[in-house]
Parts: C-alpha cells; sequence; structure tokens
C-alpha cells in the first residue's frame, strides 16, 4: 500500500484542521484518511510521514503489502518500526515484516510540552493523578494536555455523545490544571479496521495521533491496560509503545508495574475523578454500561473502597450483588482481575462481595452467562 500524498484542510465544526491521506493499497482500492486537530495546533503532518507510517504498519503488517510513504519519516522512527514489527512477528508468526519504503525525513520541529491520551477510565486516571503529586521529582514529566479521540471507543456518528464526554474531560483537566487537546480520525472506519485493534493496531493508532501533534509535543504517555502481569500480546504494550518514538516526541508506556485495583484506590481519593469516571468500551456511548465485566469489576472495588456514592457516572441501580454473580467474563485477565477483588473483600470483612465474586467464577457455560445478562440488561445509561 502507498499513502501517496495529505492534505491539510481548514474545515469548520470543532477540529478546525483535517490531515486527509490519499492510501492506494496494492488490490487498487482507494480511500481516504483523515485525522483532525484542533486549529490552534500548527501541525507538519502534511509535510512529515511519521504519522502515517504509524498509522498503516498494523494494516501493512496485516496484509503482507510493503508499505510505501511519500512523505519523509523520520529516521528514528523507521528503525524503531522495523523492531515493532519482529516483535509482532515473535508474537504471531504469521505477521511477518513489511519492507517499508520511506525516505529519511530532517530533524523537525519538537515540542515543549508534555501530554497522555486519555478515555477517562482507571487506567488513564492514574497516569494522571500519580504525576500531580505522586511521583518523585526526576521522574516527573509534567503534564500540561490530556488528548482525547473521536472515533475509537466511540463512533464518529456520535458527535453528541463525544460532546458530553468532552465536557466531562475538560472539567477533569480543569481540575488539575491541564488542558484538554480533543482530536479525530476515520482510521477505524476505513480498511485499517481489517487489523487486530485489539491484540495489534490500538497502540499504533494512538502512536499516529500523537505524532500529528508533534509539532507542540516533546513526550506522550499511553496508559498501561494490561501490565506486567499479563504478559500476552497487545495492541499497546511495554515492549512496542515506546517503539513508536521519533527523535523529536517520546512515547511512554505507563504504568505497567501497578496492578488496576491499586490504580483504582488512587482514582478513589479524588473526587473529579470519581465524578467523571468512565470505564465501558461496550456501550460506544459517554456513557457506562453498568452490566459489562468491566463496569462491574470498577464498582465492586469502588465498593470495597468505600468510594461508590462518589462514581456519579454510573446509573445509581448499577451496582447488585445479583448483577455481580451473573456477571458474563471475557477472559483469563477478567478471572485475574476478580481474584484481586475477592482477596479485598476478605481483607475488608465484606463476605457478601466474596461470595458473589466465587459465585461468578463458578465454571458454566457462556451462553448462561449472556443468557443470564441479557435477562437483567436495562437501557444503556439507565
Amino acid at each position: 500500500m502507498i499513502v501517496e500524498r495529505v492534505a491539510r484542510r481548514d474545515v469548520p465544526g470543532r477540529f478546525r484542521v483535517r490531515f486527509e491521506a490519499a492510501v492506494r493499497h496494492d488490490d487498487g482500492r482507494r480511500e481516504t484518511v483523515w485525522i483532525g486537530i484542533p486549529g490552534e495546533v500548527d501541525s507538519d503532518a502534511h509535510e512529515r510521514g511519521d504519522a502515517w507510517a504509524c498509522a498503516f504498519l498494523p494494516l501493512a503488517v496485516s496484509r503482507g503489502e510493503p508499505l510505501r510513504v511519500a512523505l519523509p519519516v523520520d529516521p528514528v522512527l523507521l528503525e524503531n518500526l522495523r523492531r515493532v514489527m519482529d516483535v509482532w512477528h515473535r508474537w504471531d508468526a504469521t505477521l511477518a515484516p513489511v519492507p517499508l519504503e520511506c525516505d529519511p525525513a530532517p530533524p523537525g520541529r519538537a515540542g515543549a510540552t508534555d501530554a497522555a491520551f486519555f478515555s477517562g477510565g482507571v487506567d488513564s486516571m492514574f497516569t494522571v493523578l500519580r504525576d500531580r503529586g505522586h511521583l518523585p521529582d526526576e521522574d516527573r514529566v509534567e503534564l500540561r494536555h490530556l488528548i482525547t479521540v473521536h472515533g475509537f471507543d466511540i463512533p464518529l456518528v456520535a458527535r453528541g455523545a463525544f460532546r458530553r464526554l468532552s465536557a466531562r474531560h475538560r472539567r477533569f483537566a480543569a481540575a488539575h490544571e491541564l488542558e484538554l487537546l480533543p482530536v479525530a480520525t476515520n482510521l477505524r472506519e476505513t480498511r485499517w479496521a481489517e487489523a487486530d485493534w485489539a491484540t495489534l493496531a490500538h497502540g499504533a493508532g494512538f502512536a499516529a495521533l500523537a505524532h500529528a501533534l508533534a509539532p507542540i509535543l516533546r513526550s506522550v504517555r499511553l496508559a498501561a491496560s494490561s501490565g506486567f502481569r499479563d504478559p500476552r500480546p497487545w495492541g499497546s504494550h511495554p515492549r512496542t509503545d515506546p517503539l513508536f518514538s521519533s527523535a523529536r516526541l517520546a512515547i511512554a508506556h505507563d504504568g505497567p508495574e501497578v496492578r488496576r485495583l491499586d490504580k483504582l484506590a488512587y482514582v478513589a481519593r479524588d473526587g473529579a475523578a470519581l465524578a467523571n469516571l468512565r470505564v465501558c468500551w461496550r456501550s460506544r456511548t459517554d456513557r457506562n454500561c453498568g452490566r459489562c465485566v468491566k463496569c462491574l469489576r470498577t464498582l465492586a472495588g469502588l465498593e470495597l473502597l468505600g468510594a461508590r456514592a462518589g462514581a456519579t457516572s454510573f446509573h445509581p441501580d448499577a451496582w447488585s450483588l445479583e448483577y455481580l454473580e451473573t456477571v458474563a467474563i471475557d477472559g483469563p485477565w477478567d478471572v485475574r482481575e476478580l481474584r484481586d477483588l475477592h482477596e479485598l473483600a476478605g481483607r475488608t470483612g465484606r463476605w457478601d462481595v466474596q461470595r458473589a465474586i466465587e459465585t461468578a467464577l463458578e465454571p458454566r457455560p457462556r451462553t448462561t452467562w449472556w443468557s443470564r445478562l441479557r435477562r437483567k440488561r436495562p437501557r444503556v445509561g439507565g
């Protein structure tokens, strides 16, 4: 595949600058992939190929096609992307490295501020809260921006949902003296979706957006979603995220050494974080569905930490021991997280929560879980 050209366009609306890449695939199919950013960001994403090389690498590897980018790419990033492909190949032998055909770019304009991607979930909340006062001075990067994305968890058609979510994120950012940077992309609505989002592509997608903002940023943090206890292949991973760095932009994988339950304890101590907590990706809106395993794990943890009442982003009726007992468990990572909660329930004398978790962990046909879940599922958002 080849990224033939990139045009910069001024458009009305929240994302006043749009970079549109004309992409031609080896089978002749053509499409336009775009990234939208705030108008105040003086980006050079139409002059450099850094963002586009990151974006299309998962698709090129998935399809086994050389990746050609007509714009010059940072030499450090090019070498790092070859190392990323080696890691992916070790994870999955069918994902063989492909040729990268790009001219080297001269040094680009480097930014002076630090940012973190922010979804409103436990992991990204922890990244912000720890940095705002719980890190040694030598480890602190002095975050200034939080980057929130339209087009990944929340579809582009859900404009109202993203508008509401952005408003909450902006309030949280202001409470911690930070600025919100909303960005958007249609990546997931293009052929790029053929690359597996969970196990391969999402870290590269975030990196692409970070490089589109590189002229104002010197570093970007991606909150760890799995951690060192969960070494499975994953799209955002401590081995691969830093390899999306260039000579002018450092990308870090933040917090893999900390259990999610310990991260939740940080959130439980911060009123603004509790009020704006959004952990659910299944709802595809700005709401927490309150019935999926991720929602119920979070609610159980907050209940055990004595902070559930402050989590006003969940519907008041979302918490129930019966819902917890019958929750549909997605995989071994959920089992591990529930076992952490089981241990905490024992330490705090919450035998009712402990018994509910034991019931949830009992072997049963998956169809039974889903049938029980469907019978109990209310309208999303309450």
